[in-house]
């Protein structure tokens, strides 16, 4: 039975491994970090290595799909390697590693630039998985890649699986990891992340080179706002329409100014004014029994505020 609300659908791998790890604000697997719902399930696969499994992958995505969702990625890089087998059994998007924004990312730098892209394991990075990305597998210099693999406590908490997480000390592997490579090659303009835990860090990084730093949540949140479109409000032409609308009825006898959306400004057309948003507030005093009717719309409309010394009902019509 399908779900409503919720456009996102993200299958985790399954934890192995001792220690407590959990999802931090900004993790891939965490709900708060993304802007819109999301929908979880888990792959029971073991890791990124767990080609021959492809099966539950499918059908940890099949599900999301069946659940509701419109868009579908994952919590690990790695599992770039069944993007294919999940896009033909789904009719959605798949978005299965922030290496996909490599080749566009690229794209968008100086010829004299290049990428530098952070990933859990530089051995991991196989030709294959370069290729399903879209990259070459001689990345040239225009990319260039450093692995966490050798970082002390990301190894032992992410790789290698054991003990609890260190929040602290984690971020300071990859900070030094992104210090190092920007060092050894200063001409590189912008940072990718690929690790679905690496978002959570995403911001010291840049504190600490600089750079514009992308990620999995750069990724999806790209396509999420493709999924849920919002009006866009605060042109003055929308400010005239919707202030002649929400005051198309009596103000109260009283000093008001009226703060309104363009959604509440279009609901205002119809129901009582007790139902508007009113703020008493004085933002500025002008005597409106001294101004022609024309003069005092257009006040109305220039300040989106009506102050009456007198005690006469004011109407604002179009």
């Amino acid at each position: 039975m399908p779900f409503y609300g919720s456009p996102v659908g993200i299958f985790m791998l399954e934890r192995m491994g001792s220690g407590t790890r959990p999802y931090i604000s900004g993790d891939t697997g965490n709900a708060s970090t993304w802007s819109v719902p999301v929908r979880y399930n888990v792959a029971r696969i073991l890791g990124p290595e767990g080609g021959e499994l492809t099966s539950a992958v499918v059908q940890a995505a099949t599900d999301l799909v069946h659940e509701g969702v419109q868009l579908i990625t994952c919590g690990c890089g790695y599992s770039l390697r069944y993007r294919e087998a999940v896009r033909a059994a789904v009719d959605v998007p798949v978005f299965l590693s922030s290496l996909l924004l490599a080749p566009f990312l690229e794209k968008m730098l100086p010829p004299n630039k290049a990428l530098g892209i952070v990933v859990a394991s530089r051995s991991s990075l196989t030709e294959d998985l370069l290729a399903t990305a879209g990259l070459r597998a001689n990345l040239g210099r225009r990319m260039v890649v450093a692995g966490l693999e050798d970082a002390p406590m990301f190894a032992v908490t992410w790789i290698k699986s054991e003990g609890d997480l260190d929040i602290n000390a984690v971020e300071s592997d990859v900070v030094d990891a992104a210090e190092s490579l920007v060092r050894d090659r200063p001409d590189i303009g912008m940072l990718l992340l690929e690790c679905g835990a690496l978002p959570s860090y995403a911001a010291a990084v840049q504190r600490a080179i600089g750079i514009p730093v992308y990620d999995y949540t750069s990724m999806i949140e790209f396509f999420a706002g493709g999924l849920v479109r919002r009006p866009f409000t605060g042109s003055p032409e929308d400010r005239r329409i919707d202030l002649c609308r929400a005051w198309s009825r009596p103000l109260p006898r009283q000093r008001t100014a009226l703060h309104c959306s363009r959604a509440q400004g279009l609901a205002a057309l119809r129901p009582p004014i007790s139902r508007m948003r009113l703020a008493t507030q004085r933002r500025r005093s002008l005597p409106m029994k001294t101004l022609s009717p024309s003069r005092s719309m257009h006040y109305l409309l220039a300040t989106n505020t009506i102050e009456s010394t007198s005690g006469e009902t004011i109407y604002a019509r179009l």
